[in-house]
């Protein structure tokens, strides 16, 4: 019994290395966000100033910029500080489950993608500005349901700190009009 306590004083400090060096490391290099930005820039980027991770599945960010555009909307988000929490199982079906999520300090905009049939044209000078998207992308189609789309849900959002929120979004399809 002692010797299998002391086995796991021994074992325990050099798992614990063996998680966090590397994985702090990788969070830190810039090879990390270009592989990231690079899987689907024309729908995500991101970058943040400093990253790390104290335990598995859990990583907490500083200077996070994150934005990017859907089929019918554009988004950006900058958060002072942030930290989220993913779960395995989603992960084996093709979905990301974010969990735990908190924020410090948040600018999110929000703007829908012009349409020709809705009108949003007409409104887009008063829609927030969405770094690195250009705002007269049109709107596509919503992709199929059956085309394997991703699903990211998020669970359990903590907000605190000071924020800026610009948001004019509408129902796609929906005729925007400037009467009372």
């Amino acid at each position: 019994m002692k010797t299998r306590l002391s086995r796991l004083l021994f074992a325990a400090p050099i798992l614990a290395a063996a998680y966090l060096m590397p994985v702090n490391l990788a969070l830190n290099l810039p090879a990390t966000r270009a592989y990231l930005n690079g899987m689907q820039p024309e729908h995500f980027k991101v970058t943040w100033g400093r990253a790390w991770s104290l335990y598995p599945l859990r990583v907490e960010l500083t200077g996070l910029a994150a934005d990017g555009q859907t089929a019918t909307e554009q988004w950006q988000l900058d958060a002072v500080r942030a930290a989220a929490s993913v779960s395995v199982l989603p992960l084996l079906k093709g979905q990301i489950l974010v969990h735990d999520l908190d924020l410090a300090d948040i600018d999110l905009r929000l703007r829908p993608r012009p349409s020709p049939e809705d009108g949003s044209g007409d409104f887009a000078e008063y829609f927030p500005v969405i770094r690195n998207r250009d705002p007269d992308v049109p709107a596509e189609a919503p992709p199929d349901e059956e085309q394997g789309t991703l699903v990211l849900e998020f669970d359990d959002i903590h907000v605190k700190g000071e924020h800026d929120i610009s948001a004019l979004t509408h129902e796609p399809g929906a005729p925007l009009s400037s009467g009372g």
